[in-house]
């Protein structure tokens, strides 16, 4: 019984001294690690362009699948929900829906949703997301900057009296 006692202090004193060192070695105190800046991810956020429909009329319907359809132009890589909140607008989604893989979008982009909100505004909203690049504030241009050229970071420049992108 004895020995028992005995391994069984040194083991948990042993334990405990292991994890003091592991917690004072391999856990960081700060937290708050440094943010990428100069990555090209890092410069790209989530842009949403919503399309809302205030009334059920027909004309209403034509506008707003219009507007959607311009928007999604041939960028593969955007993504439509179509938010209804009654039985109404879930028809008229599912109808909007159709249309839209008629226009030759893939039915994986396209998700109908209900709405969280059980009074809403409008009946019928689109959106459309995309993963563009952030808008990025543009400093004068000196001599210096002109000599280097980062990629990263794009800035328009007035070249000609007209506006280029440098990429």
């Amino acid at each position: 019984m004895r020995k028992l006692a005995i391994g069984l202090t040194l083991f948990i004193a042993l334990t405990s001294t292991q994890t003091m060192a592991f917690v004072k070695d391999e856990l960081v105190d700060n937290t708050k690690l440094a943010q990428p800046h100069q990555l090209d991810d890092f410069s790209r956020t989530q842009l949403v362009n919503r399309y809302m429909l205030s009334e059920h009329s027909d004309v209403a319907y034509h506008n707003i699948i219009r507007a959607v359809v311009r928007d999604l132009g041939s960028d593969n890589s955007k993504r439509v929900n179509i938010i209804w909140s009654d039985k109404k607008s879930q028809k008229n989604a599912a109808r909007i829906r159709n249309f839209l893989m008629k226009k030759g979008i893939e039915s994986k982009s396209i998700k109908l949703v209900r709405s969280q909100n059980k009074k809403t505004v409008y009946p019928l909203y689109i959106e459309v997301t995309k993963i563009a690049s952030k808008k990025t504030r543009c400093l004068i241009d000196t001599a210096e900057d002109m000599m280097s050229w980062d990629g990263i970071n794009p800035c328009a420049t007035k070249s000609n009296h007209r506006i280029q992108l440098k990429y």
